[in-house]
């Protein structure tokens, strides 16, 4: 994980480090960081074999829109790890990548990675999504990817997995912005799939799915910013991989209340069939929704107990005067179930509990 200083707020130009935390029969041990890996690591992380060496790596990027690549084995003594250094955008310029994402796209047993760089007025026209291809040698130039309109696929989650069951893992950005992005983004956000192939992202074949989709839970009249967290996990053990969205609603009256909505995956890509929306106030679930507890701002797909059928972290970062609080839902054969879901706060895990600490705000793993 990325950490401040003690006591220093996150804010441009503080040095930042990298903490492993080591794991142990016991649980989790007490972190270090590894020599010389302490300047510059800041907003995302992913975890992968970049280079297919058969030890972990952890790709993290810096508030310049670049790209470090901190390569295994990690040591406990602090001894340094290899680091490379890629740029995600050959032009430079104030950018940031909001998000990481690791998966084998071209299923040649090496982990690539994506990494999307986040909207900014001053380069609409700009490159926002980037893939590299894991080698023997490690990652590759990155290339941009784009959709099948021609425009350059921009936003603000992704995640990467095999929504269609075929081997290769497949692309999902959520796309919460219409303003200047361009027609293809409909009022309330959209979701863009990208299925992977032997030579990475298919860019033409890439789907598309909005509040206005039918069969989509959710209208543009209650429902905005449809995308804001996207996580993909096979929650029914179909071996097709599920897709949980999240999105700004309002629910009994209570604007950005928040939602999370489920959709299934198929041979085709994502599919409407069997689509589930998720509130606090939907039966099962503890708590009740409140205006801006931004329920569904973060989603992580796990499995919580080992059964095979991945389970899902919730956020709703808002909760409690932006304390944040995360609730876990369990899975059956049937998908995600809000039976038995439960709900824990940064008291449960020894943090702060005080307004606008946001607990749950960001998931790696």
């Amino acid at each position: 994980m990325s950490s401040y200083g003690k006591g220093v707020p996150p804010r441009e130009g503080n040095p930042l480090e990298l903490t492993v935390i080591w794991g142990s029969p016991k649980g989790l041990a007490r972190g270090a960081a590894p020599a010389g890996v302490t300047d510059g690591l800041a907003t995302s992380q992913a975890a992968g074999d970049f280079d297919g060496d058969g030890r972990p790596d952890l790709a993290t990027a810096d508030g310049d829109g670049s790209i470090w690549v901190l390569h295994g084995p990690f040591t406990k003594d602090g001894a340094p790890a290899r680091r490379t250094f890629t740029p995600a955008d050959d032009r430079g310029g104030d950018r940031t990548l909001e998000a990481l994402a690791a998966g084998d796209v071209d299923k040649d047993g090496i982990t690539d990675l994506v990494g999307m760089i986040g909207w900014r007025e001053s380069d609409i026209d700009a490159p926002n999504l980037f893939f590299w291809k894991g080698t023997r040698q490690g990652m590759a130039p990155h290339r941009t990817v784009d959709n099948h309109l021609g425009e350059l696929v921009r936003g603000d989650a992704l995640d990467v997995g095999d929504v269609n069951k075929d081997g290769f893992e497949d692309i999902v950005v959520g796309e919460t912005y219409k303003g200047e992005h361009g027609p293809d983004i409909p009022p309330g956000g959209k979701i863009t799939y990208l299925p992977g192939s032997a030579k990475g992202p298919v860019d033409a074949k890439s789907r598309f799915f909005h509040l206005e989709t039918p069969g989509v839970p959710g209208s543009t009249r209650d429902t905005w910013a449809f995308g804001s967290a996207v996580s993909i996990g096979d929650t029914d053990g179909d071996r097709y991989e599920d897709i949980a969205i999240g999105a700004r609603k309002t629910v009994g009256g209570k604007a950005n209340a928040g939602t999370l909505i489920a959709l299934r995956g198929g041979k085709n890509g994502p599919t409407v069939t069997g689509a589930r929306e998720f509130t606090q106030d939907t039966k099962g679930v503890p708590g009740t929704a409140e205006k801006d507890d931004m329920f569904g701002s973060r989603a992580k797909f796990i499995d919580g107990n080992g059964d095979g059928r991945k389970d899902l972290a919730v956020t709703a970062i808002g909760e409690n005067k932006n304390a944040g609080s995360v609730w876990f839902f369990t899975s059956n054969s049937t998908g995600l179930t809000a039976a038995g879901s439960s709900v824990f706060g940064g008291k449960a895990m020894g943090v702060s509990t005080a307004a606008w600490q946001r607990f749950g705000e960001r998931y790696t793993g």
